[in-house]
């Protein structure tokens, strides 16, 4: 799930869940590009037989606020990736997941430009067998 671009100014996904999730391949990837603010509600991707993808959301001159719901990339037998939040404002987030039961576990990273960085949940890596 792409949505990205020099002109589009404002993602606002807060009445739905984006989910690119697969039972027996690879999940998709999330990627969210605005020039302004971003506010999302659930985000998933998921994979019960392969990897799961990375999920990237990044707003050039706004914030991003994930507080409406989830960020997840998780996987059963491959690995995690990487969840990326890039703002130039404020970020204010709630959970985030990114794991595997029996690959390794991926990444968070969070980096506001000239804004704060809040969280109302947990962030959580995780890997029962993996790293």
């Amino acid at each position: 799930i792409n949505i990205l671009g020099d002109r589009v100014a404002l993602i606002d996904t807060t009445a739905t869940t984006l989910n690119s999730s697969s039972g027996g391949s690879d999940g998709g990837s999330i990627s969210l590009t605005a020039q302004s603010d971003i506010n999302t509600a659930n985000l998933f991707t998921v994979s019960q037989g392969g990897s799961a993808r990375n999920i990237n959301i990044t707003s050039l001159n706004g914030g991003v606020d994930t507080t409406n719901g989830s960020v997840e990339s998780t996987s059963f037998f491959g690995n995690g990736v990487s969840l990326n939040i890039s703002a130039f404002g404020d970020i204010n987030i709630a959970r985030m997941v990114t794991g595997s039961r029996k690959g390794d576990g991926g990444n968070i990273t969070i980096n506001s430009q000239n804004g704060a960085v809040n969280s109302t949940s947990d962030l959580g890596l995780s890997s029962l067998f993996g790293n």
